[in-house]
């Protein structure tokens, strides 16, 4: 019975870690962000397929491309390194920060209910800018769904 619960707690935790909250968002690993960047385009109305991969030249920008036919999906987070003191010569531990999701109103829209505003409607957040916005003074987070016309974004303001 021991080993029965332990493996359920197992399970239930796998899952649970795989759930975002905004303020996950601030400090990703590589693997988070394309976990992240697969749930946005698995969350999508469009099916999506993964197309690529790439950070800059600089290596400030890492984005993921996602799409079918006319329907693209891209995802862009900033990089940076966490304890980097170039004084010291101490590179420090490399992080992804969530900046932007870019696609059709109605692929974004299910990951800005799951993640951001859970009590968002489909119809009312497209007009209503209450429901476009996630501000949480607690957790240091500012969150906008804008666009228009087809375009929209999931953009980190934070």
């Amino acid at each position: 019975m021991k080993k029965i619960i332990s493996i359920i707690l197992l399970i239930i935790g796998f899952f649970a870690q795989a759930q975002f909250t905004p303020g996950q968002l601030k400090e990703l690993t590589q693997k988070q962000a394309t976990a992240l960047s697969n749930e946005i385009a698995n969350n999508s109305k469009s099916p999506l397929v993964f197309v690529e991969a790439k950070e800059n030249t600089k290596g400030d920008y890492y984005v993921m491309n996602f799409g079918t036919g006319e329907n693209m999906l891209k995802v862009v987070f900033n990089v940076f390194y966490k304890g980097e003191n170039k004084a010291l010569e101490i590179k420090g531990e490399k992080i992804y920060r969530f900046y932007q999701a870019f696609g059709t109103y109605l692929d974004l829209f299910p990951t800005w209910k799951k993640i951001f505003k859970p009590e968002a409607e489909l119809e009312k957040t497209v007009d209503d800018f209450n429901s476009q916005e996630l501000i949480d003074k607690s957790d240091k987070v500012n969150f906008k769904f804008k666009g228009e016309g087809k375009q929209w974004s999931i953009t980190n303001w934070s």
